[in-house]
């Protein structure tokens, strides 16, 4: 269409109703379809004056449509480098891309190549073509099999088999549909998006996937659209998916694959395909264990929770019967109470638990580096991004998302997550290439979040999408079983440690431990243990209880604290006013005049979170 506007606009013809050449030139290139955009690209560079200008265009159209993997359209681009290299007077670069033309084109037919371009052509090139096709079969599948080159990332590593596989059969689009429990997955798509396919104008289409795989047969068809546009499609079953390949392009695509050369490169495809899968299972095991090993010795890594008391245990029991859906959970309470280990236990009681369990903890990350923390960025997509990264949502991929402190996502950064959790797709700070990843979100905060709705500061269409399974966890003040309990349980740990098997909790221990009201709740009362076990001598545990020491009414600093304990004092104190709200409007980093990094760092230094 964007070439028959063009044609139109050339030659001065009424445009079509609705249609405008720049309009829609204007569209593609700001649009997300590489392949669009290498076309675009290459109808914009013919209406530049300048050489230079143009010659810059054409090149970034023949990258965006190598990276689509169309040899068709790559050859165009290079038929407009040619000719405008020789209107140049430079024959000897118009030869070089007059080469790469006829090598592209070789086996697409004589009538895509340009009569005005031959006589650059070396002669035994222009007599020596009966054998041809054979070359290019040959040369394709070497390229094929060459870009089938190992990688660290599962997914790169199904993108490169369906594009080598569809730069072999010359495919404008590609994709390869699989077929899981959860649903129907788009993986390593090239030219097509979650959209386009679930969308009514693919339904056609994708009946000609689901019938290739119900049959476990090949199947070529030609399928016309509502447009009335002809679109040759390929499908080719492989292991528990499809390899979906299409042209509109050339109504002759994927003729040369008889039989055998389909059955050829399905055992091909498919061997790649299944260790591809092999590959990234190990990989998430070895992550996972990795994972784990870092937590330390002394915290659990099979989910457990002790408790005596029955509201957690019936918090338990809810959880563990919603562990074997892919609901989202949102676990609510105050700093310290244990959302994190309720939520490996989550993950651990799940179908997903031989996967990974990712973690991101919002309130340690700066604002300006959330989103490409989630989503992962490329290469120079910002300043210091030296590198691509894969973001935690792409690393969860199969296994378990923990979002902690989820309050304190950035505004920005909420709709793209909002959409993410709705498609389970996203597309990497600075990239254009749609990322597919199949992951159970569990999220935790010390918000209040139907009230940050209400102020403003949260999106209430994400509040709904994470509320699915709400559960709040109670502090340990209101659960004064759990107290004694945990300590014992820390006091165990930390003996063992420190090589302090002798040391043993009293009588005058337990009352003084049931009588502090405990605002750092469970990380509090294990930092407390620990510090007793390493102050204290013998038997005797020194259970020095923040804010213990009752000052005189005369003077508050009658205790002679140090000036570590009046900060964790006051900080204590500022937390319990806010309901452990760190940051936004009255929120304790805006009390204490602080950057919210610089308190969370304060915090973790003075045993606070």
């Amino acid at each position: 269409i964007l070439e028959m506007l063009e044609e139109f606009d050339r030659i001065a013809l009424a445009p079509l109703p609705g249609y405008a050449f720049y309009d829609e030139l204007e569209r593609i290139l700001s649009g997300p379809n590489i392949h669009l955009k290498g076309v675009g690209l290459r109808l914009k560079a013919r209406r530049l004056s300048s050489a230079r200008k143009k010659h810059d265009c054409l090149i970034q159209s023949e990258t965006c449509l190598m990276e689509s993997g169309d040899p068709l359209e790559v050859s165009k681009t290079r038929i407009e480098l040619a000719r405008l290299f020789l209107a140049k007077g430079d024959r000897r670069q118009a030869m070089a891309q007059t080469l790469k033309v006829r090598e592209g084109l070789t086996g697409l037919g004589e009538r895509f190549f340009p009569d005005d371009l031959r006589h650059l052509l070396p002669a035994d090139d222009r007599s020596a073509k009966s054998s041809a096709s054979d070359r290019r079969t040959l040369t394709g599948m070497l390229d094929m099999l060459t870009a089938l080159i190992p990688s660290p990332d599962v997914h790169d590593l199904l993108g490169q088999v369906v594009l080598a596989a569809s730069g072999y059969v010359r495919a404008e689009r590609s994709g390869l549909f699989w077929f899981e429990q959860q649903g129907t997955l788009l993986k390593g798509a090239r030219n097509l998006t979650p959209d386009e396919v679930f969308g009514e104008s693919f339904r056609a289409n994708l009946s000609q996937v689901f019938a290739s795989h119900t049959r476990g047969e090949p199947l070529c068809r030609t399928l016309t659209g509502d447009d009335g546009k002809s679109r040759r499609v390929l499908c080719l079953p492989v292991e528990e998916g499809v390899l979906y390949f299409d042209n509109s392009y050339d109504v002759h695509a994927f003729d040369f694959l008889d039989p055998a050369m389909q059955g050829g490169l399905r055992r091909v495809l498919g061997t790649a395909i299944k260790k591809v899968m092999e590959y990234g299972r190990i990989r998430q095991e070895r992550d996972q264990l990795i994972s784990q090993h870092s937590l330390g010795e002394d915290r659990p890594v099979d989910g457990g929770f002790l408790t005596d008391n029955a509201r957690m245990q019936e918090i338990l029991f809810q959880l563990d019967r919603a562990a074997g859906s892919d609901a989202t959970i949102l676990i609510t309470g105050e700093t310290g109470v244990g959302k994190e280990l309720l939520a490996r236990r989550v993950h651990t009681a799940s179908p997903r638990r031989r996967q990974p369990l990712i973690t991101v903890d919002l309130a340690s990350i700066p604002e300006t580096l959330v989103e490409s923390e989630l989503f992962g960025h490329e290469k120079g997509a910002f300043t210091g991004a030296q590198t691509q990264k894969r973001g935690r949502i792409e690393l969860a991929h199969q296994g378990t998302l923990f979002i902690d402190e989820l309050g304190e996502i950035p505004s920005g950064v909420q709709v793209k997550l909002l959409r993410t959790l709705q498609e389970h797709s996203f597309m990497r700070l600075g990239g254009s290439r749609v990322i597919s990843s199949d992951f159970r979100l569990v999220a935790a905060t010390n918000r209040d979040l139907a009230q940050e709705v209400k102020a403003g500061r949260f999106r209430q269409d994400l509040y709904y999408r994470v509320n699915v399974m709400p559960v709040h966890v109670p502090p340990l003040r209101e659960r004064p079983e759990d107290i004694v309990l945990l300590a014992r349980h820390f006091l165990k740990q930390f003996a063992a440690k420190y090589q302090r098997l002798e040391a043993v909790l009293t009588e005058e221990d337990h009352a003084r431990l049931l009588s502090y009201a405990w605002p750092g709740n469970v990380r509090e009362l294990r930092n407390v243990i620990e510090r007793g076990v390493l102050l204290g001598s013998g038997a005797h545990i020194n259970l020095s209880l923040p804010l213990d020491a009752k000052p005189s009414a005369g003077h508050p600093f009658a205790d002679s604290p140090t000036l570590d304990e009046l900060q964790r004092r006051y900080i204590a104190w500022v937390l319990e006013r806010t309901k452990g709200r760190i940051s936004g409007l009255g929120g304790a980093a805006e009390i204490l005049g602080m950057k919210r990094t610089s308190l969370n760092a304060r915090m973790k230094k003075l045993g606070l979170r």
